[in-house]
């Protein structure tokens, strides 16, 4: 698929609260590792399931933007930690690299009565990329 072709934007969501991303700890050998066993693998593996399944290509030169509304039942959390998984998870699968995204924005609602907690991310071209097509 070419650059022309590609979406200008990819929306997704993922079933349950975003698992902040953890300290990584020093292994056995001294090297810094999350642990095998830590729930952000597995969400990892979900954003990234998702967004590819929504239309997401890594497009090299790509300026975008970011936008990911967390619904859950309870407004704590720490929002920065969220956005590092999702950057981690979204490298290579929606954006070659991190700096590609110049604009992102993480927010947090609560759920509706009776549903179960999920997130949305929504992924865009920025405008200043339109103005190259």
């Amino acid at each position: 698929m070419s650059n022309a072709h590609a979406a200008n934007e990819i929306a997704f969501s993922v079933e349950g609260e975003i698992v902040p991303m953890p300290r990584a700890k020093p292994n056995r050998h001294g090297e810094l590792r999350i642990p095998s066993d830590h729930p952000v693998h597995e969400q990892r593996k979900r954003i990234r399931q998702a967004a590819r399944a929504a239309g997401a290509i890594p497009i090299p030169d790509a300026v975008l933007e970011m936008e990911c509304v967390m619904f859950g039942d309870r407004l704590c959390g720490n929002v920065s930690a969220a956005l590092a998984v999702l950057m981690d998870a979204l490298e290579g699968v929606a954006f070659k690299e991190a700096d590609q995204v110049v604009r992102h924005d993480v927010g947090r609602e609560l759920k509706k009565e009776g549903e179960a907690p999920y997130f949305t991310v929504v992924i865009k071209r920025s405008k200043k990329v339109f103005d190259t097509f």
